[in-house]
């Protein structure tokens, strides 16, 4: 199971088990509610603060028929929320880690 994060996909543990999840058009009410957000521009706004991390990621899941707790969701590693959760919802590659010493290739100068 791979996280294709281009087409708003992320792979996180919860609770020891894996649940391949997607940001799509049924996901985004449910984060919005989560933090008392009305719009898409406000919740990519608030996707940024640490705070709103716990509420954001449990809708995510709710949306996509997975359940997890509060505790559940806030023990899981932050490395996933900032790997897999903001580059789903904000549709982009996180960078390799040689990315700096080997560019992709249309990067490359």
């Amino acid at each position: 199971m791979a996280a294709n994060p281009l087409a708003g996909e992320a792979e996180l543990v919860v609770a020891g088990v894996k649940h391949l999840v997607k940001v799509n058009m049924r996901s985004v009410p449910f984060m919005c509610r989560a933090i008392g957000v009305d719009s898409w521009p406000a919740l990519n706004e608030a996707a940024q603060k640490a705070d709103n991390m716990v509420p954001i990621t449990r809708a995510l899941l709710e949306a996509n028929n997975v359940t997890a707790t509060d505790d559940e969701v806030a023990d899981m590693d932050a490395a996933q929320w900032i790997n897999q959760v903001i580059p789903a919802l904000f549709r982009y590659a996180p960078k390799k880690d040689d990315e700096e010493t080997n560019p992709r290739k249309g990067q490359r100068k």
